[in-house]
């Protein structure tokens, strides 16, 4: 019986760290998809307002990129 509560509670540590790494993995996938997203809206709104060097300085500067994604309402 203490072999049955041990394996037990082995298997059930074993399933939670498998259960974290495909947690991370989806998190990862799912941040990237989001960005991605993100981005392709702030360039369709940079492109409508002909703000071309602004897109080009957003592309290289994540900090400038926030602050226009503020500008425009773009949640992140």
């Amino acid at each position: 019986e203490d072999g049955v509560i041990a394996g037990k509670a082995e298997g059930e540590a074993i399933g939670k760290e498998i259960g974290k790494e495909i947690g991370k993995e989806l998190g990862k996938e799912l941040g990237k998809e989001i960005g991605e997203e993100n981005f392709a809206a702030l360039t369709e709104r940079l492109i409508e307002d002909s703000r071309m060097e602004d897109l080009a300085k957003a592309a290289r500067d994540k900090n400038y990129r926030a602050v226009l994604f503020r500008e425009y309402g773009i949640k992140v």
